[in-house]
């Protein structure tokens, strides 16, 4: 079964999945039953503007014969996400400002508040929410980063808004050169590609092809997308439909030597997540086979592929490993090593291509956030060491190294950030840093 994020499994990101725990403060109906209040919302704003349906919404809510189901992801998630990719930012803010009287008392909330606030540039109401997002969250230290460099996010969302919209997906960018022509950073970790590949919308998750000239990358609402480096320089993100435009495909992995890719795909976003595979035919892919249930899989030169399942009772994160035959996968095995699959959520697992490094995410004291595993002579893996304190910075999710591996990627406030990736070998046993 695939870890369900309801039960903690660490989706870290800004935008964290209000699911069945929203659900829980109200009386959700089942979907399709009959009509939701996102859907009288949506359809009334498309009609009749902004007023009209927050008005109708506002009705809905406060009828205690609930004409309409309550779907808690699609209404404070699902539904601002839409709107934030269309450019309504402001609807969104008003949207999910509307909600506190259904899910102001779930901490979540307020963390959803704040991205709102900050999406719209609203600084101060933003740095109100977020405060007390982090006095709730005590093991959230991206909530208190996020409080200390407000100035910095609301500086980046302005300048993404700026940005997106300017060119139609598949169009040269005229970027050139490595990483979309971007400076590459030091050590102080920075936004990647600022309206570009990340948006004011939710980018978590990305990965690179051998030669580096094409990257696959998520994004919440949308789903996987792509960008080539073309003779006439970078390409426009545009969104890539896996299997078909009905089922929703994320979290995308090229293996390394970019003959094949293994992505999450589903229906419907309350499905649980199966893995596919994918292999590369000329410029595109061929029909995806569907493997097995699992989420955020990356592979190694021999095709091992490492993935987040479910374990036993209640531990909702686990990472496993495959071998790969050539045509098929073995049966998977959980990932051994101190600090590895502990007592708490682990997931997201990024495997180097010659399995000599794992790099994934937690929640665990002193909180969530990335760690790393070297492979070992002896075959086992190292301790696993909390890059938060090399980094100064909370890294949160979704990690990935760069083809080249000369730089970290990982998820926080909702952009996919890049630092330079040196400092990796110093935390290896027997590293200069040791």
């Amino acid at each position: 079964m695939v870890p369900n994020p309801s039960k903690a499994l660490p989706l870290p990101t800004v935008i964290v999945l209000i699911l069945a725990l929203l659900a829980a403060v109200v009386a959700a109906q089942p979907p399709g039953e009959k009509p939701t209040a996102a859907e009288l919302f949506e359809q009334t704003l498309a009609a009749e503007g902004l007023e009209p349906a927050l008005a109708q919404l506002a009705e809905a809510l406060s009828d205690t014969t609930e004409p309409y189901s309550i779907d808690a992801y699609e209404l404070g998630i699902g539904l601002p996400a839409r709107l934030v990719i269309r450019r309504q930012r402001v609807e969104a803010l008003e949207l999910v400002k509307a909600l506190q009287p259904l899910f102001g008392d779930h901490p979540r909330y307020w963390q959803e508040l704040g991205v709102a606030h900050i999406r719209c540039g609203n600084t101060d109401e933003a740095r109100e929410a977020l405060t007390r997002a982090r006095d709730t969250n005590t093991n959230r230290p991206d909530l208190a980063w996020m409080v200390e460099h407000l100035d910095e996010l609301v500086a980046i969302a302005k300048l993404q808004a700026e940005r997106e919209g300017r060119l139609v997906p598949g169009q040269s960018t005229g970027l050139t050169g490595p990483y979309l022509g971007q400076t590459p950073p030091g050590e102080v970790p920075r936004v990647f590609a600022p309206g570009i590949l990340n948006t004011t919308a939710h980018e978590y998750h990305i990965s690179f092809a051998p030669d580096g000239r094409e990257i696959v990358f998520s994004r919440g609402g949308v789903g996987s997308l792509v960008t080539r480096w073309e003779d006439d320089g970078w390409t426009e993100p545009e969104v890539i439909h896996f299997i078909d435009e009905d089922h929703l495909t994320e979290e995308a992995n090229l293996t390394p030597d970019g003959r094949a890719i293994v992505f999450c795909g589903r229906a419907d976003i309350h499905e649980p997540r199966d893995l596919y595979r994918a292999e590369r035919i000329g410029d595109g892919w061929g029909e995806p086979i569907r493997l097995f249930p699992g989420m955020y899989a990356t592979s190694t030169l021999d095709g091992s592929l490492y993935y987040t399942t479910q374990g036993e009772g209640n531990d909702y994160g686990v990472i496993v490993k495959r071998t790969w035959s050539g045509s098929s996968y073995g049966e998977p095995v959980v990932v051994p090593g101190e600090g590895i699959n502990t007592e708490f959520p682990d997931a997201h697992p990024w495997i180097a291509p010659n399995e000599d490094l794992l790099i994934f995410d937690t929640y665990r004291d002193p909180g969530m956030g990335l760690y790393a595993s070297f492979l070992q002579a002896d075959g086992t893996w190292s301790p696993a060491v909390f890059l938060h304190d090399k980094l100064s910075i909370p890294p949160v999710g979704q990690p990935a190294l760069s083809h080249d591996e000369k730089y970290l990627f990982f998820c926080l406030a909702g952009d996919m950030y890049w630092v330079d990736a040196g400092f990796l070998a110093e935390l290896k046993p027997g590293g200069t840093g040791n």
